[in-house]
């Protein structure tokens, strides 16, 4: 917003402004607000220092370059610690799509990938009709409601960037016994990345349970309950 702000008046001429009818729009000093709410001055002297029309170029860079240098001190202790694990010198090898793909993984989740990672409880058939309905679902879901889902079940939003990532982990998947499953909304237990699924009726009925709980449950505070414990107890399968 501060960005598109100075824009604006850095090229105000070419909304037909000029010298005489600047000062009629424009009420600032060469001063900016911090992202803690405090006032500074971007030169000496700049609360005394009116922003006119032939000065505003300047004052758009001094706000910017003051803007920007805020994270300094923070931009240079995260480039401390990446320099402990790894040569600084070395990032301009790369881009910032590249270093984020490998500290971070892939953005999109994929669900072959997934599958491949994914371990279902003794008593439940991966080709149970309710299991299908899960995985028509996400296939089904945008790239963002994966990424919900994926911070639904594992407090997580992306997948471990390699084999060795994700080591022992795997995403399990049991059932949710109930009587009514179409009225029950899927329990998940993030620290085990685990998820009790309702044997629902219809594809339908699984991805608006679904889409209701990824978007509004969102607080963890249940994984250790006696529920969330006996969860994490089931005995799994040793193949999907």
């Amino acid at each position: 917003m501060v960005c598109q702000s100075l824009s604006k008046v850095e090229h105000i001429d070419q909304e037909g402004i000029d010298s005489a009818s600047f000062s009629d729009l424009i009420f600032e000093t060469f001063t900016t607000q911090l992202s803690h709410g405090v006032e500074v001055p971007v030169c000496e002297g700049g609360a005394e220092i009116e922003v006119t029309f032939h000065n505003r170029k300047r004052y758009c860079d001094l706000v910017r370059k003051a803007r920007l240098a805020e994270g300094a001190l923070q931009a240079q202790t995260i480039l401390k610690g990446i320099n402990a694990m790894v040569p600084a010198s070395l990032l301009p090898l790369f881009t910032h799509r590249e270093i984020e793909l490998m500290v971070c993984g892939a953005p999109d989740i994929d669900l072959n990938e997934l599958r491949q990672y994914t371990r279902y409880g003794v008593t439940v058939d991966p080709d149970a009709p309710h299991i299908r309905i899960l995985w028509r679902v996400l296939e089904e879901f945008t790239s963002e409601q994966r990424t919900l889902f994926l911070s639904f079940i594992w407090s997580r939003t992306r997948l471990p960037a390699t084999e060795e990532d994700w080591s022992e982990q795997c995403m399990k998947i049991h059932t949710l016994e109930c009587s009514n499953p179409d009225s029950h909304l899927p329990v998940s237990h993030t620290c085990f990345f685990s998820m009790e699924w309702p044997r629902y009726s219809s594809v339908e009925v699984g991805k608006a349970k679904l889409l209701y709980a990824i978007t509004n449950c969102t607080d963890i505070d249940a994984d250790h309950t006696a529920e969330g414990r006996a969860n994490m107890a089931m005995s799994l399968e040793d193949e999907t």
